[in-house]
């Protein structure tokens, strides 16, 4: 193994999928960023963020390797652009345990059930205990694989200026956000929680568009319009509103 997460300062002695985890499945081989001589590039300060390795990419030993990298390239094609151009960064850098259909489901029912079963062993041991310091115990002894590889995240992102999230936990793990996507695809934000001068776009991710085809002309100009908002060429304007307005308002509105 050349890639060692544990250098940049992921946790991954207490992550469930590191060497020692409790939901490790297969050997314990992270992926690491794919990364690009960009300089010189526009795009050399753009990076993406993906939310972690499939079956193809620990197969073939690098991110986005089968489907989700064909249907990236396509979208990267449709704004005039190839792979090479940008940077693309794991949230977390291990493939979850079992197959690649609703993986992510999977990992978090196993980290509940976990939690759960500590919590109750936790209050079991300490009768004085409450439920919510029990909860929080447990969570610190299963942590989420993204919270253990953040560190890491943040020490690759802090060389970019520009992020465009692919999917909901990629979206969580730069922005801070647990809304769905349907409520954030699109959506521009001036700040990170990596960064107060670091700029990004949600998206959707390339796995879930492979799924729904017939949403990818709007990742597509969701990928288009991150470039303009990075280029200082479209931001985001505060709208008018009217708090309680009147009738008379009303009917002049309508």
């Amino acid at each position: 193994m050349t890639y060692d997460p544990r250098t940049l300062g992921a946790e991954c002695d207490r992550c469930p999928l590191g060497p020692n985890g409790c939901l490790r499945d297969r050997e314990w081989r992270p992926l690491e960023p794919e990364l690009h001589p960009t300089d010189g590039f526009p795009t050399a300060t753009v990076v993406a963020v993906m939310a972690h390795p499939s079956e193809d990419d620990t197969r073939r030993s690098f991110i986005f390797a089968g489907r989700e990298g064909a249907e990236w390239g396509r979208w990267l094609s449709g704004v005039g652009l190839a792979r090479s151009h940008i940077d693309l960064i794991p949230a977390y850098s291990c493939q979850p345990p079992g197959k690649d259909s609703s993986a992510t489901n999977r990992l978090n029912s196993a980290l509940r059930r976990k939690r759960k079963a500590a919590a109750q062993r936790l209050r079991s041991e300490d009768p004085k205990l409450s439920a919510a310091a029990a909860g929080v115990q447990a969570k610190e002894l299963y942590p989420h694989p993204a919270e253990c590889c953040a560190p890491r995240l943040k020490k690759e992102l802090s060389h970019y200026q520009y992020v465009i999230t692919l999917g909901r936990l990629a979206a969580a793990s730069v922005l801070g956000t647990t809304e769905k996507m349907s409520k954030i695809e699109g959506s521009m934000h001036e700040r990170t929680q990596i960064s107060d001068q670091m700029k990004a776009v949600a998206t959707y991710s390339p796995k879930f568009i492979c799924a729904k085809q017939s949403r990818r002309p709007g990742a597509i100009a969701s990928l288009s319009k991150a470039f303009r908002f990075f280029r200082g060429e479209t931001r985001w304007t505060e709208p008018e509103w009217t708090w309680q307005p009147s009738a008379a308002e009303l009917r002049e509105w309508l």
